[in-house]
């Protein structure tokens, strides 16, 4: 027992909680819990301010004005073209036959095509009207190719038509009938056009908005009959080179276009831009645009109604996005009723329950046209207020677009006055009372966001 040895254990110390390590993990947890609602949250981004236009291209379906000449048959007969649609006629020049005997139309059919080969300007004429449609075509304008197609088939036959006449007359004197036909000349220059609408003698002043109704529209293809009767319209003449589109406005484009004398158009079309004069129409059927041409004429010698697009830019100011705009609803106050009592501040002078006059002070939005326009939450519906001798219930309401500005790191909304918009930006008035500044910042997407709630 004497070498025995006794060991004494130490016995540990219970674990405690102190002051410090109960701060570290409320922390801990403060920082994880910000960390799990920031990364779940929507992000907010912010958009400055600055200042901008909208270039804006509206396009217009446009009625065709031209100095237009019908011509009409004497004779009745088998009716043949010797030229081609759009060509610039001289005077005295043959544009078709009438054969009576039906022996010209026998000699036309037993040409052969070997006699009527394309000249080399001929193909040359094709082949660029082949390459104008390409470059103008799109798959939206796809119906545009059973005209086209349409198109260059008459041309073609224009173009053989024209070698086709020296072998007639050859084949009818070998048979002794020079006379079996009769040749019609023209009687003064222009451009040939092979089919009549009735609006060949249209006037500017007569514009209606019954002219743009297409569906009562109907054009007489004079080159589809072989036959045609005495006195019924053969070809008709553009004799100008000046001509006109007049296209409908409504009131915002009235708005744009009232004061301008030039505009930049595209004609659809081809793709072909140029700047031309415009003046404005306003009777009482509507209100039009009348552009003014003195070339391109024979480019849209056979069409009535065309479609272009005009370049419009819209009057400057604060350019924010379409997103950033929400309304909110406010009370309107005639502005008389905004004034000093005694010392004070301005305010909106009322009584409190002990009838003595008070002055209150919601937050004002806006200014405009004698009205302020105040926040609804801030002040109760029926409220009087009180001007020298008049009284006021506040109850009038008016809801005006605005939007969020954030640059005291929470949202207040501003009143915004728009001057023009697209789809995707809007165009809002400068230097408006209680309204945005330049490099303002606002909210990019306001949808969902509340007033007053901190962004930052």
């Amino acid at each position: 027992m004497e070498n025995e040895k006794v060991i004494n254990l130490k016995s540990r110390k219970p674990f405690k909680l102190n002051i410090s390590i109960i701060v570290i993990l409320v922390i801990l947890i403060y920082i994880i819990c910000c960390l799990v609602i920031y990364l779940s949250k929507d992000k907010i981004v912010a958009y400055e301010v600055n200042q901008g236009s909208l270039v804006i291209k509206n396009t217009y379906r446009g009625f065709i004005v031209r100095d237009e000449v019908v011509k009409y048959s004497k004779d009745a007969g088998n009716i043949n073209y010797f030229v081609r649609e759009g060509q610039k006629l001289a005077v005295n020049e043959i544009v078709y036959s009438v054969d009576n005997s039906g022996k010209v139309n026998d000699i036309i059919s037993q040409i052969g095509s070997e006699k009527t080969v394309l000249s080399d300007e001929d193909v040359l004429d094709i082949k660029n009207k082949l390459s104008n449609f390409k470059l103008s075509y799109t798959d939206g304008n796809f119906e545009n190719v059973y005209a086209f197609k349409s198109d260059l088939n008459e041309s073609i036959t224009d173009y053989l038509n024209e070698n086709v006449m020296d072998i007639v007359n050859d084949k009818l004197d070998d048979m002794g009938d020079a006379n079996a036909y009769t040749l019609v000349n023209n009687n003064q220059t222009g451009v040939v056009v092979y089919g009549v609408d009735g609006y060949e003698n249209f006037k500017t002043d007569a514009i209606t908005n019954d002219i743009f109704n297409e569906a009562n529209y109907r054009y007489n293809n004079l080159k589809n009959k072989t036959y045609i009767l005495a006195n019924a319209p053969a070809y008709k003449l553009v004799v100008s080179e000046k001509w006109s589109v007049i296209i409908q406005l409504n009131d915002t484009q009235l708005k744009l276009l009232k004061n301008k004398t030039t505009v930049n158009i595209t004609f659809l079309k081809d793709n072909l831009s140029c700047s031309v004069p415009i003046s404005i129409i306003e009777n009482k059927t509507g209100n039009y645009a009348k552009l003014d041409f003195d070339k391109y004429m024979i480019r849209y010698v056979r069409d009535r109604f065309i479609d272009i697009e005009i370049n419009e830019s819209s009057i400057e100011g604060f350019k924010v996005p379409n997103s950033s705009i929400i309304q909110k609803e406010l009370f309107t106050i005639p502005e008389k009723y905004y004034q000093s009592l005694a010392s004070k501040d301005k305010g909106f002078v009322t009584k409190n329950t002990d009838g003595d006059f008070v002055t209150i002070s919601p937050t004002i939005y806006y200014h405009k046209d004698g009205n302020y326009y105040v926040k609804t939450d801030e002040v109760t519906e029926g409220t009087i207020l009180y001007y020298e001798d008049e009284a006021y219930a506040i109850g009038s309401k008016e809801t005006l677009d605005g939007v969020f500005c954030i640059n005291k790191g929470y949202a207040v909304f501003k009143v915004i006055e728009k001057l023009d918009s697209d789809n995707e930006y809007t165009i809002v008035k400068t230097k408006t009372s209680y309204g945005l500044s330049l490099y303002d910042h606002i909210i990019l997407n306001a949808q969902g966001i509340n007033e007053e709630e901190i962004i930052y």
